[in-house]
């Protein structure tokens, strides 16, 4: 069984912000991602963000981008 991402064991709270960075910059500027999630003191690779943009890129792409970005919207109420 291939080991968890990184980033689905960070905090929701926190995996929340980072989509919405992450949607905010077209699932892009990983580097951008990188460097922030290391402010908050997690240290995770270039590599493991970008495969984790990816996925989302492709979750958000099966439940249509609006319905995505909705629910975001609705969490942080």
């Amino acid at each position: 069984m291939p080991p968890t991402m990184l980033v689905l064991r960070l905090p929701s709270a926190l995996r929340s912000k980072l989509d919405a960075k992450l949607r905010a910059n077209a699932y892009g500027d990983i580097v951008s991602a990188c460097g922030w999630l290391k402010e908050k003191g997690h240290s995770i690779g270039l590599s493991s963000i970008h495969r984790y943009a990816l996925l989302l890129r492709r979750m958000d792409a099966s439940n249509g981008v609006e319905t995505a970005m909705m629910l975001e919207a609705r969490k942080r109420k």
